[in-house]
């Protein structure tokens, strides 16, 4: 079945609604969840130009990057999302990418927009056709690790890092009881070794990607040199590459632990 053919988690029927863009100067973000197949009316303008049955942002002259934020009206696993440029030929967007998070309860903007708010990407960077639907299917890989009472998972990576500096919390992480970390009475120590261990080896890697994941953990987490926002303007990423690194440093910790579990 074509992922078209699936309940619209995004649907305004369903609850869902489009909270917060950075820009929508010419039109209205609200157009983007409108069920209806897109118009075009000539000779139909606003006190702003040209009237566009669709979300328009002002022309970008700076780096960056135009985004908006849209709560589902149900929960459910996205299988897929159409772009449509329709009627947008010569002021679309060249690509976008698409980042999704899971939160309970109506969380604020500004919690949205915040540190603590973890954004994974589902689908990336990806070229769009102007006046056109641009369909994009999503897949979503499912991974079981050697044993779950005992594998390295990548939030138990990320609370261990959390503690990095506080031996005491440190040493209740489920990692510190790993075949790898519990091999003396001081786990926190043996523990905090290896991360720091592992992150230095992720930020010599070959791989600029996974080295700038590397730099991005040893900023943060070891060095604590600062705020996220500070790193970011440290390493010159913008804010979804800083979090698609980070979320993919953490993977790569994980990984990393799970292998030298297997084989130490």
């Amino acid at each position: 079945m074509d992922f078209t053919e699936l309940i619209d988690l995004a649907s305004e029927r369903l609850g869902g609604a489009v909270l917060l863009a950075n820009d929508e100067f010419f039109a209205p973000k609200e157009n983007l969840l409108k069920p209806s197949v897109p118009v075009f009316i000539e000779g139909k303008y606003t006190d702003l130009g040209k009237w566009m049955d669709g979300w328009e942002t002002r022309r970008r002259r700076t780096p960056g990057f135009d985004w908006c934020i849209v709560r589902l009206g149900l929960p459910g696993v996205i299988r897929g999302v159409v772009v449509d440029t329709s009627h947008f030929k010569g002021n679309y967007p060249e690509h976008c990418s698409l980042e999704a998070s899971a939160i309970d309860g109506l969380p604020t903007t500004e919690h949205l927009t915040s540190d603590a708010t973890e954004w994974n990407e589902i689908l990336t960077v990806s070229n769009l056709n102007g006046d056109s639907p641009n369909p994009f299917a999503i897949t979503s890989e499912e991974r079981w690790t050697l044993d779950p009472d005992r594998a390295a998972r990548e939030h138990l990576v990320r609370a261990a890092l959390d503690d990095l500096g506080t031996p005491e919390a440190l040493g209740r992480s489920p990692l510190a009881r790993l075949p790898a970390v519990s091999k003396s009475e001081s786990a926190a120590v043996e523990l905090r070794a290896l991360l720091v261990d592992v992150i230095g080896e992720l930020a010599a890697s070959s791989s600029p990607r996974d080295a700038e994941s590397g730099h991005l953990l040893l900023d943060y987490y070891v060095r604590r040199v600062g705020s996220h926002e500070l790193i970011m303007e440290r390493l010159h990423m913008s804010r979804p590459t800083y979090y698609r690194r980070l979320h993919h440093g953490f993977e790569l910790v994980a990984d990393r632990i799970d292998q030298i579990s297997v084989t130490g």
